[in-house]
């Protein structure tokens, strides 16, 4: 019975680091996209949560464009590699003054991990503040770089604290 506990221990104290590696990679398949409208200014806020890229990919920009009825929001980012990591980034637009009305969202990315692109497709109504019917200034949301999963990275989990823990 002993020595059947000291296996299932080894073999959950090994299999420990790799899982909690991809726990670490936390934005992997976590994306989430929001669009928000204030109802006094009518400004639309799209955001990109735990958007994965290179951890160099400036510049990371957006193309906004209102069509009859739907605003589009492409994300791009340099596709090559320049650094060797990959980072979770939130990022977004701000669009001031936009048009009043329903509008059909339909925002784009490119994704690193199938390399393809992905549509997320949505519903806003934009009250009438007597604004234009023409859109203001586009401002660019970028949080650079997070690192606050607040799980430990894969070289804090090989030590040989971890294989130690299970002797205990």
């Amino acid at each position: 019975m002993r020595s059947l506990l000291l296996v299932s221990c080894l073999l959950l104290c090994l299999a420990t680091p790799a899982a909690a590696y991809w726990e670490y990679l936390w934005c992997f398949e976590s994306d989430a996209v929001r669009v928000e409208v204030d109802p006094v200014t009518a400004l639309v806020t799209v955001t990109h949560e735990a958007a994965l890229y290179n951890c160099c990919p400036e510049p990371i920009y957006h193309d906004v464009e209102f069509g009859d009825a739907t605003l589009m929001v492409v994300e791009h980012a340099l596709i090559d590699a320049p650094c060797d990591c990959d980072c979770c980034f939130e990022l977004g637009v701000e669009i001031e003054d936009a048009p009043p009305g329903p509008w059909q969202v339909l925002f784009r990315w490119f994704d690193l991990e199938t390399g393809d692109w992905v549509d997320w497709h949505g519903e806003i109504e934009v009250p009438d503040v007597g604004q234009g019917s023409a859109p203001g200034d586009v401002a660019l949301l970028n949080s650079g770089c997070l690192d606050t999963s607040g799980v430990p990275t894969y070289e804090d989990l090989t030590t040989w604290s971890a294989v130690k823990t299970c002797y205990r």
